[in-house]
């Protein structure tokens, strides 16, 4: 599965308060095929970012023309999992299994 998708690690001494947990897949295709398989199974997961900072809006004026390639990667390949602190052991079970198969 380590091939299939990057999960997120907490450096040695650290903690996460878990806003977010988003895993990285190998490309928009398959993000896409999980996502659909979660929502079939009414899990939600999210896009936060589908366009890169350097190319929104916000930033058009900016005099930097050049890319981003691993920004750009990360906003095509990464999806946001559920996660609070309500989340019910069953519920990451069932979250977790509806990943394994969809991969």
């Amino acid at each position: 599965m380590k091939d299939k998708v990057k999960t997120p690690t907490i450096p040695h001494g650290f903690h996460s308060s878990w806003a977010q947990y988003t895993i990285a897949l190998n490309d928009k295709e398959q993000r896409e095929t999980v996502q659909a398989t979660l929502n079939a199974q009414g899990i939600p997961s999210r896009v936060y970012y589908p366009k890169p900072m350097h190319a929104q809006q916000a930033f058009e004026s900016n005099t930097y023309d050049g890319s981003c390639p691993v920004t750009e990667k990360l906003c095509s390949t990464v999806l946001a999992l559920p996660m609070h602190p309500y989340l019910k052991e069953e519920q990451v079970e069932l979250v977790a299994s509806t990943l394994l198969k969809a991969l």
